[in-house]
């Protein structure tokens, strides 16, 4: 606005001056030339500055900026300033978005879920088919996101549990008798970590401090790894979003990127048996959904989602003290296993009940048995060749 006012009165001023009659007859000095000038110079600037078709919606201070893939179809502007469904659609991945980054442990949490579930449900409520594919794709942008926090927080979870020695000792233990002292100084570090632990512990126990709830775990007295509750938290948020996209009939979408999830799906195979619970109920219930008659997915799609995620049953450390599935519950998984194996090529079903019966032979638990899919497979192959 100042600059709008300079030129205002320096155009007036120089337009005053050039229409009076008894000023007009003479030339203009150079004061006048100057005067006129700079009204010229800080229009044109006043221009540049405020486009004649006003602020474009980019430009808005307002608009926050997603970590992560959104999808792009939520991410229009429009041209006109109206409500519009696609306003609701960056609302809803903004809520989502923030669930990632507030702490669990902040009364905020719930709120920015309050907020997320509240507008999901007003706009299934509506009936409106745009407003659900808001739900939709704003339910699947985020299953993609939190996947890949999840897949990155194994990642440094992992690299934070290595053992000392890291390279070196690996290196150690690659020369002739060198497993032995890689393995005696993995002994040792074990020990030392162990006594700096129990002295750690009973220092807080003894000093008395309003630290010493913190620093213990809920289940065993020890410290927590901030790394671990991070990762426990995002899967925690993924089994949420995996039952949002049921609820709101985009699971199908949700099917097809768990399928891709491979990286996440090897990870898992060594996370704490927390996160490994929740990752068994994801694909369970994916599974469950994927061989229902009403379910389109493709062969491929649900080839990949078994291949990835079968051996985390076999091999996921789920006892007593984590119950993750009832009896039922696992009787339910097998059946939707066997069916969606039975609509695949004979070579797909091959290669996944030969891999199942190999982590099956090896592990420690007997689910899931798959023994009737992997006798129908080869009844089905004899009677070919008969």
């Amino acid at each position: 606005m100042t600059t709008v006012n300079t030129a205002a009165r320096s155009l007036v001023s120089v337009a005053t001056t050039a229409s009076t009659p008894e000023l007009s007859s003479r030339r203009w000095s150079a004061s006048d030339h100057i005067s006129f000038a700079s009204g010229l110079l800080t229009t044109a600037v006043e221009n540049a500055l405020v486009p004649a078709s006003g602020p474009s919606p980019s430009s808005s201070t307002a608009l926050v900026r997603y970590s992560g893939s959104v999808d792009s179809r939520l991410m229009n502007y429009d041209g006109v300033d109206v409500p519009s469904v696609n306003s609701l659609g960056r609302a809803l991945c903004h809520a989502l978005a923030l669930m990632n980054e507030i702490p669990v442990t902040s009364r905020k949490y719930q709120y920015a879920m309050g907020m997320a579930e509240k507008i999901m449900e007003d706009n299934a409520q509506s009936c409106n088919v745009e407003l659900l594919d808001v739900n939709r794709l704003a339910l699947a942008s985020s299953f993609a996101r939190t996947t890949a926090r999840l897949q990155d927080s194994l990642k440094r979870s992992k690299t934070a549990d290595e053992p000392v020695g890291g390279l070196p000792l690996r290196l150690v233990s690659a020369l002739p008798l060198g497993g032995y002292v890689a393995t005696y100084v993995r002994g040792v570090s074990t020990c030392i970590s162990t006594v700096r632990s129990l002295a750690d512990m009973t220092g807080n126990l003894l000093s008395g401090s309003s630290r010493r709830e913190s620093a213990l775990v809920r289940a065993g007295g020890f410290q927590e790894n901030e790394v671990e509750l991070a990762v426990e938290k995002l899967a925690e948020e993924l089994l949420w979003l995996t039952e949002k996209l049921r609820r709101y009939g985009a699971v199908d979408e949700g099917i097809k990127r768990w399928s891709y999830a491979s990286g996440l799906a090897s990870l898992s195979l060594t996370a704490a048996p927390r996160v490994q619970g929740l990752l068994v109920k994801i694909s369970a219930l994916l599974i469950g959904e994927m061989a229902r008659d009403n379910t389109q997915v493709p062969g491929q799609v649900k080839f990949r989602l078994l291949a990835n995620w079968l051996p985390l049953f076999s091999h996921a450390r789920l006892g007593l003290a984590f119950p993750v599935l009832t009896g039922y519950e696992r009787v339910e998984v097998e059946r939707a296993i066997d069916k969606a194996i039975s609509t695949l090529p004979a070579l797909d079903q091959e290669i996944l009940l030969t891999n199942w019966l190999q982590d099956f032979s090896v592990s420690a638990t007997e689910w899931p048995d798959l023994t009737p899919a992997y006798d129908r497979w080869c009844n089905s192959t004899r009677q070919f060749v008969m």
